[in-house]
């Protein structure tokens, strides 16, 4: 009875040693699933999140794999002790082979928990990470003058917001064309004219487009000067599509 009680709290010990390995890797594996799949973390960080998980998932695969390759009986990493009686290497190549089960199993886990984590970073560059957008050369315009300008947005489907910073430059030398000067931007989405969005110089601008919209045109009207010889350069600089 004493020899089976020993059996018993060494295979208890070896399993709570395993978990102690495991469980912190599935819950931290869990907790960046559930980020990935809400999107609460943003495209600048995915290459960070990605070496955190084979930083936390490589070492314990290397643990528990390799005592699966040419472990015997006696050797550290699994709840053996020096048999002294036929009886004692039965019960003892019992207890290696529920390790091996143990380890095996934990292994398989982890693998496919890695495969799931990796899906899901896929998942979510693809349908919540935030995208890159060009806005083409600058473009000129005299006080009440007009451009439509169709952002070249870097993948899809196209939802969220669309962010970008004007930046005016004055061509004239008639005065202060910058500081005055105001920005009416009419965001047209799938043909349909949104509402009007004022801006500035260096002012920070976001719009929203709405879900799995098909295309996203700007109207930009150049307000807030008299002096019809202020002619400027509109650049839309750090463009996003935020989703």
């Amino acid at each position: 009875m004493s020899s089976a009680t020993d059996r018993s709290g060494r295979l208890r010990t070896f399993v709570v040693r395993e978990l102690k390995w495991f469980l912190p890797t599935l819950l931290i594996g869990l907790i960046a699933a559930v980020l990935y799949t809400l999107g609460e973390e943003r495209a600048g960080w995915l290459i960070e999140i990605l070496a955190l998980i084979a930083a936390i998932v490589t070492p314990f695969l290397v643990e528990h794999l390799r005592p699966l390759i040419g472990s015997r009986t006696g050797r550290r990493g699994g709840p053996s002790d020096e048999a002294t009686t036929p009886q004692d290497q039965v019960h003892q190549a019992g207890d290696l082979g529920r390790a091996r089960w143990i380890r095996g199993t934990l292994a398989l886990a982890s693998l496919l928990l890695l495969v799931v984590l990796l899906n899901a970073v896929q998942w979510w560059h693809d349908n919540r990470s935030d995208l890159h957008v060009e806005f083409g050369t600058p473009t000129r315009l005299s006080p009440e003058g007009s451009a439509a300008l169709v952002p070249v947005i870097d993948g899809e489907p196209l939802r969220g917001s669309l962010t970008f910073t004007p930046e005016i430059r004055a061509l004239s030398t008639a005065g202060n064309c910058v500081v005055p000067a105001v920005l009416d931007i009419r965001p047209v989405v799938d043909g349909r004219p949104g509402g009007l969005v004022r801006a500035r110089h260096d002012q920070f601008v976001e719009i929203p487009v709405g879900s799995d919209v098909r295309s996203v045109e700007l109207e930009i009207t150049y307000r807030g000067v008299v002096d019809p010889s202020c002619l400027i350069e509109v650049t839309l600089a750090d463009g996003h599509l935020d989703r």
